[in-house]
This record gives C-alpha cells, sequence and structure tokens, in this order.
C-alpha cells in the first residue's frame, strides 16, 4: 500500500513537473517573435540601407570634416548634435544617416598607408559646399538631400534588387517616411516651421527613382 501511495504520488508529481515545463516552453516559444520584433530602426532593412548608404558615400566623396560639422554640428561639448533643422526625431530613416555622419565624424586615419589618408574621394563638389554653407535653412536642406539621395542610388544599384525586393524596400522607405513626417507635423522636433526632411525626402526620393 505504502509502495502504491508512493508511485501515486510520484507520477503525480512527474506530471506537474511535466505540465510546468511544458507551460515554460509553451511561453518562451511565443515569446520568440516578440523579441524578434524590431522595436527601433537597427532592425529594418530600410534603415539599414540608409546607414549604410551614408557612410559608404561619405568615404565615397570623401566629405571633409568642416563640411560635416555643417550637417552634425558640434554641440558645446564637441560631440556631434543631431540638429532639429536637419534630422527628425523619432525618423526612422534619419536616425541611421545621424549616426552614419557621426561615425564617420569619429573616424580614424587608414592604418598602413605612408600618406596620412582618413578617407578616399576628392570632396564635395563647389555646389553643394555653398549650399550646405548658407544662412537659408531650406538651402542647406535642399543639400543635404541632394547628398541623400545620390548615396541610397548608389547603395541601390550595389545591391541589385530584384523587381519584387525593390518594391519591398520602396514600401518600407514609404513607410519609415511616414513614420517621420508625422513626428515632424507633430512637432516632436521643436522645429515646427518647416515641412520637409531631406532624409526622408532624399531616402524614398531614390527608391522610387529608376
Amino acid at each position: 500500500m505504502k509502495m502504491n501511495r508512493s508511485y501515486n504520488t510520484f507520477t503525480s508529481l512527474s506530471l506537474i513537473a511535466l505540465s510546468l515545463a511544458s507551460a515554460i516552453v509553451s511561453s518562451a516559444l511565443a515569446a520568440e517573435p516578440a523579441r524578434r520584433t524590431p522595436h527601433s530602426w537597427p532592425g529594418t532593412r530600410a534603415s539599414q540601407l540608409v546607414f549604410f548608404a551614408v557612410l559608404e558615400g561619405l568615404y565615397r566623396d570623401g566629405v571633409t570634416n568642416s563640411d560635416v560639422d555643417l550637417i552634425i554640428p558640434p554641440s558645446t561639448n564637441g560631440a556631434p548634435r543631431f540638429d532639429p533643422e536637419h534630422f527628425v526625431y523619432a525618423c526612422p530613416l534619419c536616425h541611421p544617416a545621424f549616426e552614419a555622419f557621426r561615425l564617420y565624424r569619429h573616424r580614424d586615419r587608414i592604418f598602413g598607408l605612408k600618406a596620412p589618408m582618413d578617407t578616399f574621394g576628392p570632396g564635395l563638389d563647389d555646389n553643394i559646399r555653398s549650399q550646405l554653407r548658407s544662412p537659408n535653412p531650406e538651402s542647406r536642406r535642399k543639400a543635404i538631400e541632394t547628398l541623400i539621395s545620390r548615396w541610397v542610388a548608389q547603395r541601390l544599384e550595389l545591391m541589385r534588387l530584384t523587381p519584387e525586393e525593390r518594391a519591398d524596400i520602396t514600401r518600407e522607405m514609404e513607410q519609415g517616411r511616414k513614420q517621420g513626417m508625422g513626428a515632424l507635423k507633430n512637432g516632436l522636433t521643436g522645429l515646427q516651421l518647416r515641412k520637409n526632411c531631406p532624409i526622408c525626402d532624399g531616402s524614398f526620393g531614390a527608391c522610387k527613382l529608376k
């Protein structure tokens, strides 16, 4: 009798443990998609495209630090500033662009070269450089939009996407632009006077170009 009671107790405990284990595994599996769902720009293809396009474009064109500082001006402590006249806070296209500018601005010299070198190209053309130095913020934003559009278009060309892939990334860019423009409209940038975003317009515009 004692053996039967012990056996029944063991069986009951085993079933309870198995049920708990199954519940834990089920909860973990159910939570897995949520953990993989991107909640910030590094998890989206469109944002990554903007990041790599801008960083690559900066190196390819050989943009000088003085020109970069006109887009992400240094703050009082010397760190690059997320300028609300050029970027939109909470925009999934502006943040990767800013991060690429910031990363490039802190670049080191290329290792192993006799001559000091930290970039590749000859620098921006005089027209763009002049626009970036304009006291008119609209002119500065137009110059930034031109750069972003060219760099994203160059990156897309290198990616050799299929028509279906191009359509998918264009839709993602459009969604990112809508989110950024929504933040701009709601005044999250602190500047409600402007109605355009050079990063959003340049990125989405490049995707539509064929």
